[in-house]
């Protein structure tokens, strides 16, 4: 998870949050209609029915994102509905291109059978993290399957591999697991059941094993849609949204906000950064305020400075306001 000055931090955090919103609607609906010539030759089961149920975790249902049941076919129609030109509108009243994190447009086209398999790995996904309450829950996922189609576009990177390592980067995350061994073999069965394929099976769990940011200090990613995803997750590290997954991290880890007796760690070994020493703002400094200097692609570098300028102006804010100065 993941600042120059970008003027009011609340204003900030409303903008990025409205565009969020409306690129995340106009890319739904851009996509139910990029598909539609192609979906109703597609069998039920690729786009929700009972095998992307197996697929799930094998429960018949998709759990929400507040824990709660939801139909994935009333839920893909709801999506249909919403005119394609919605997120475009919306992107154009906030400043960002019309394209958009969830925008589509410029990415190769997928056979029907890859979509089959992204629509089920989206599902098992949201089965997988949606009762997470620090910051790696469904919507994360969401985001990172989201930048990583548009950081695909714009690399040149294979869009199904970096989309379906997206979707699935966190489901065996150890650091949210009890036996993170029990996860990856549900993963590892995931895969190989998925119609994926062998080699992207094993693609997408080397990317899995490799990106994590672990203190910092690894080996650089080795293929080029490993550096879209890996840097397609610290994007959402980055930023209001990276920000507001810090705190509600370190409140879920039963740390503090801030402790002006702890300083930030400039070096660690993956060790110590998990040994919970650690403030959520001393998060942001030994780890989110170095990201931007660590991503791949001149994509991701784009897009991350202005949610670099803005994590400082809020720690310019945050010391303010501690100290009692404003």
């Amino acid at each position: 998870m993941s600042g120059g000055r970008a003027g009011d931090p609340q204003a900030g955090a409303r903008g990025a949050s409205g565009g969020e919103a409306g690129r995340s609607r106009g890319e739904a609906g851009a996509a139910a209609q990029a598909g539609a010539g192609e979906l109703p030759a597609q069998p039920a089961d690729a786009r929700g029915g009972p095998e992307a149920r197996r697929l799930a975790g094998g429960s018949g249902r998709a759990v929400g994102g507040a824990g709660e049941p939801c139909a994935q076919p009333a839920a893909a129609a709801r999506e249909a509905e919403r005119p394609a030109d919605e997120g475009a509108a919306r992107a154009a009243a906030t400043g960002m291109a019309a394209a958009g994190p969830l925008g589509a447009a410029d990415a190769p086209a997928l056979s029907a059978a890859q979509r089959g398999v992204l629509a089920a790995a989206e599902a098992f996904a949201r089965a997988q993290l949606a009762g997470d309450s620090g910051g790696h829950d469904w919507w994360h996922a969401r985001r990172v399957a989201a930048n990583a189609r548009r950081l695909a576009a714009a690399e040149g990177a294979d869009a199904f591999v970096c989309e379906l390592a997206a979707w699935l980067h966190d489901v065996a995350d150890d650091k949210l697991h009890a036996d993170p061994a029990a996860a990856e073999r549900e993963l590892r069965q995931w895969l190989a059941a998925s119609g994926a394929g062998a080699a992207t099976a094993a693609h997408v769990l080397e990317i899995i094993g490799t990106m994590s940011f672990k203190g910092g200090g690894r080996p650089p990613m080795r293929t080029p849609e490993g550096r879209v995803v890996q840097d397609a997750d610290r994007l959402d590290a980055l930023g209001a949204i990276g920000l507001a997954r810090t705190f509600a991290y370190s409140g879920w880890k039963g740390r503090p906000m801030h402790d002006p007796a702890l300083p930030p760690r400039e070096r660690m070994t993956e060790a110590e950064y998990r040994s919970g020493r650690d403030t959520a703002i001393n998060h942001v400094h030994e780890k989110l305020l170095k990201l931007r200097d660590l991503l791949n692609t001149d994509a991701a570098r784009e897009l991350a400075d202005g949610r670099h300028r803005f994590m400082e102006q809020y720690l310019r804010q945050f010391e303010l306001e501690w100290e009692g100065e404003l």
